[in-house]
């Protein structure tokens, strides 16, 4: 009989049924030196002689399987392709686990991160798979990415990262609450017991969700003034015109306040970092409202577009 190679189907469930097949073919008897190995050369030899035999016999029941009832050797074949994978997948997941990223040691120490005020995009993408971002780094994952499924997911979700602080979804440095939002949003979720040490000491939000949120409304608010300005009463209504007069003497009355507070405090003049430094405050009252992007483009430019009043121009 001759020796079959793994293309050949019968090959293939041959090695599946003898796991030594190609041994048996391909090994040299063991020559004889002494008394003891001439022993052993005859033991061998006969050890080979017999499972050659099972081999060639099963050979032959495969081969008239194949054509008489090809159907039943094609489940066999498939039966032994399965195990096959099985075996290897078997062999993929223990080498994964002896990688040193899979490794106890690698594990992130919750309690340390969640006290710090800003993760970069490794680390916080190293969070989001619980790895210890001191130890789990792209350029000490990137020559695993033959070889390791974990190695594969961190570079497409580094990569999503990536491109998110590119489109400004994220910086490249986050709040650890504003970057669990996002991931939350993009999945897979971050650790629970993460997640629950980061919301103890501030909020989870997604702010530019919510500054784009809040712009929308503040347009279709714009949109709804602007369309109630159009249609406003004329002077011949006087009934209806003075709710209106009465909202914008008390709104222009408001601003001319805030301008005046803002121009005696320590705060910056230019709008943005005036209203993060304003929604911070609030904040940490306890208050979520007005977002920064009302402050900055509804508030704060508003008072800034109010009219100086000195001394001499008030004559």
């Amino acid at each position: 009989m001759a020796f079959r190679k793994r293309s050949d189907p019968i090959g293939y469930v041959l090695r599946d049924e003898f796991p030594l097949y190609e041994y048996y073919y391909k090994s040299e008897p063991i020559r004889p030196l002494s008394s003891r190995s001439l022993i052993a050369s005859n033991d061998d030899g006969k050890r080979r002689a017999d499972e050659l035999q099972r081999i060639e016999q099963r050979d032959s029941e495969l081969a008239l399987l194949q054509l008489s009832r090809p159907a039943e050797f094609s489940e066999l074949y498939s039966a032994a392709t399965r195990r096959a994978d099985e075996a290897a997948a078997a062999r993929a997941e223990r080498a994964e686990r002896e990688l040193f990223f899979n490794q106890p040691s690698a594990s992130a120490d919750y309690e340390h991160w969640a006290k710090l005020s800003y993760w970069t995009l490794n680390e916080g993408v190293a969070l989001w798979f619980g790895r210890d971002p001191n130890r789990v780094t792209w350029p000490l994952l990137k020559p695993f990415t033959e070889v390791s499924s974990f190695a594969r997911q961190f570079r497409k979700a580094l990569d999503i990262a990536e491109r998110a602080a590119a489109t400004d979804q994220i910086a490249n440095s986050n709040l650890p609450g504003f970057f669990i939002a996002w991931a939350n949003r993009i999945g897979p979720q971050f650790p629970e017991e993460l997640t629950a040490l980061v919301a103890a000491k501030g909020p989870i939000a997604d702010w530019r969700a919510a500054y784009e949120q809040e712009k929308l409304a503040h347009a279709e608010t714009r949109a709804r003034a602007d369309e109630l300005a159009r249609s406003a009463p004329t002077k011949a209504d006087e009934t209806q015109g003075k709710p209106l007069k009465i909202r914008a003497d008390r709104e222009q009355s408001l601003l001319r306040v805030i301008a005046g507070l803002w121009a005696l405090s320590e705060l910056p003049k230019e709008h943005n970092t005036a209203a993060d430094k304003i929604s911070g405050l609030l904040v940490s009252w306890g208050w979520d409202k007005p977002a920064v992007g009302t402050i900055a483009d509804t508030i704060l430019a508003e008072a800034a577009k109010l009219p100086r009043l000195t001394p001499q121009n008030r004559i």
